[in-house]
């Protein structure tokens, strides 16, 4: 014996494709979505396996158009809910990509200043160099801009030039891993993208756990995303209560007076919150508007 799934029903076929038992789905849409998530019993009562190819074909001609013509009106409803539901699942999975990312460039960001640190306080030990950073000064070995004779000894040299080869090797990474997320937050979130930039938008959708999470929420808790810890000290200790999260990173925000940041910030946050539901349940690119809204009301706050 050999079985056929297809999406109104399971099938027990002889090599022929003639049908000997059957599970047909109810003809109601939600009904057949859940029975095509579920496993059905049916093969393994008859301990049947997948039918070849040719049993599908002759199984196809004789029977197929009696059931095609029961569930038909159910056809594009089930095709276009399942679509929705993949749809979700490959943003779901290309969101936590993002956020895995995201957390991985935040991780080589304190590697890099934690290396950059030593390797200026050990070229200042040596008064080797008075340039005023750690990766300007590793630059400067790798390019062999800085005398090694300025270090007690050849090894010396040697163990600092290996430190700063690890951390302008790291800078690299950090600029791939940053390309990568550009990349995937241009394909699956190109409204926010567009809105918030690809980099932020990225961490927006960190802070929230997904695409998903984020077209769920209000746009006030958008608006002090990344700033929880002040958040938590205005809630029990009273203090002054955040104005802004992450979102403080946009140009927008970062480049108006401080009187008027919680009204961009507010703005900012709406248009936010528009373009990741856009993007979570349409996918269609309205972030033209988006953005002439967005500059439209910095100019209004901006020239009060």
């Amino acid at each position: 014996m050999y079985f056929i799934e297809t999406w109104y029903g399971v099938f027990i076929v002889d090599i022929d494709g003639s049908v000997v038992d059957s599970q047909l789905y109810p003809e109601d849409t939600e009904e057949i979505i859940k029975e095509n998530k579920s496993e059905s019993r049916l093969p393994q009562k008859y301990d049947a396996q997948p039918a070849p190819t040719k049993t599908r074909w002759k199984f196809r001609h004789k029977h197929w158009s009696e059931y095609e013509k029961q569930y038909r009106e159910h056809l594009s409803s089930v095709a276009r809910e399942l679509s929705k539901e993949k749809a979700g699942k490959n943003l779901e999975e290309r969101g936590e990509d993002v956020i895995r990312a995201v957390e991985t460039m935040d991780k080589i960001d304190k590697s890099i200043n934690l290396l950059g640190e030593a390797i200026k306080e050990w070229a200042y030990a040596h008064q080797a160099s008075q340039l005023d950073s750690g990766e300007e000064i590793a630059e400067a070995i790798k390019k062999k801009q800085i005398d090694p004779d300025r270090f007690k000894d050849p090894e010396t040299y040697r163990q600092i030039k290996q430190t700063s080869t690890r951390l302008c090797e790291l800078k690299e990474t950090r600029e791939e891993i940053k390309n990568y997320i550009k990349s995937e937050m241009r394909g699956f979130a190109p409204n926010i993208s567009k809105v918030c930039g690809e980099i932020l938008g990225a961490r927006l959708i960190s802070h929230a756990g997904g695409l998903k999470k984020l077209a769920l929420m209000p746009s006030g808790t958008i608006q002090v995303l990344g700033a929880e810890k002040a958040l938590f000290r205005h809630l029990n200790e009273g203090s002054e209560p955040p104005k802004h999260g992450v979102i403080f990173q946009h140009k927008l925000i970062k480049n108006t007076h401080y009187s008027n940041r919680g009204k961009i910030a507010r703005t900012l946050a709406s248009k936010t919150a528009l373009a990741s539901r856009i993007d979570y349940f349409s996918g269609e690119d309205k972030s033209n508007k988006l953005i002439n809204d967005l500059k439209k009301r910095h100019k209004e706050v901006t020239q009060k």
